[in-house]
């Protein structure tokens, strides 16, 4: 039972995104890279203001947008909300119900003015160009849309270019070293994979053809087990684990107990990060502070 007048402490992913941008070659003639940095910078300064939305319609008939929300901004760094709305809307036996008198809500009329909003926080450190964003499979894609919404408001006769791509894990190698245990494995891989096919044996276990596995999603969770020097060999051989599987996550903990998470497939930089606020908070503007220095201090590992 949480103590009277403690916090609870919320755990969240935090994916790591890089910003590069190429200028017109006329406007970066005889300039430093620091030079350049600087005024691509200050273009975001001037552009962008606290209390900022842009509403970008990702569908034909209106019903889903994306929405990105300037929180704060200064010389420093950019904290804000990106969103997917959606309409409130019933579905296939699926409807919405008055809280008041339990009457069914006609979800189709124009007088239900009301969005819902998948959204996650992201914090853009101007130093390094560095983003690092809060996990959340349902809100939009990060990296497309927030360079759309770059694009926009920073000046296009300057840039000629401009990528937002993931920042990748150089560290897996030395992280599948410290490992001490093994937690859990998650695995998906499809009829091509000659490792998954000897683990998920269809004809054996269930007397079907194996040729009908199309494919397969696996979590695997261990009691505190071990890890050998020849599991760590096998995990560190990067040529089996892209040919056999889509996806490979691995957890664990090392000598002092800390957790450790890799992605072996895409090698996609992660970290897991801790908020003393209620994952309730995250539901209102509440605590913004918090989640932001979570968001900015996760930066540094990079």
């Amino acid at each position: 039972m949480l103590q009277k007048g403690v916090t609870p402490s919320m755990q969240k992913k935090v994916e790591f995104y890089k910003i590069t941008y190429e200028f017109f070659p006329l406007y970066s003639y005889n300039k430093s890279d620091d030079e350049l940095h600087t005024i691509f910078i200050n273009k975001i300064i001037q552009s962008i203001r606290p209390g900022d939305q842009k509403v970008t319609q990702i569908d034909i008939s209106g019903s889903r947008n994306v929405i990105i929300e300037i929180i704060d901004v200064c010389n420093d760094y950019l904290f804000g909300i990106i969103g997917k709305l959606e309409d409130l809307k019933g579905g296939v036996l699926k409807r919405l119900r008055s809280k008041d008198d339990g009457t069914i809500v006609n979800s189709d009329e124009k007088s239900l003015n009301l969005y819902l909003e998948h959204y996650t926080y992201f914090y853009f450190h101007f130093g390094n160009l560095t983003c690092a964003v809060l996990s959340n499979t349902s809100a939009p894609r990060f990296k497309t849309h927030f360079c759309n919404y770059l694009k926009e408001v920073i000046d296009q006769s300057l840039i000629n270019n401009l990528y937002i791509v993931n920042v990748y894990d150089d560290k897996i190698d030395y992280k599948i070293n410290r490992m001490k245990n093994l937690t859990k494995i998650r695995l998906i891989f499809d009829d091509s994979s000659r490792v998954g096919n000897e683990l998920l044996n269809l004809t054996n276990t269930f007397y079907m053809s194996q040729s009908s596995l199309r494919e397969a999603d696996i979590d695997i969770s261990f009691r505190m087990n071990p890890v050998t020097d020849k599991t760590k060999q096998m995990l560190k051989n990067t040529d089996l684990i892209k040919t056999d599987f889509k996806i490979f996550e691995l957890m664990g903990t090392d000598e002092e107990e800390n957790d450790i998470e890799v992605e072996l497939v895409e090698r996609i930089l992660s970290k897991k990060v801790f908020i003393d606020i209620d994952e309730e908070y995250l539901k209102s503007t509440d605590d913004l502070d918090k989640i932001k220095a979570a968001l900015a201090n996760a930066i540094p590992i990079i």
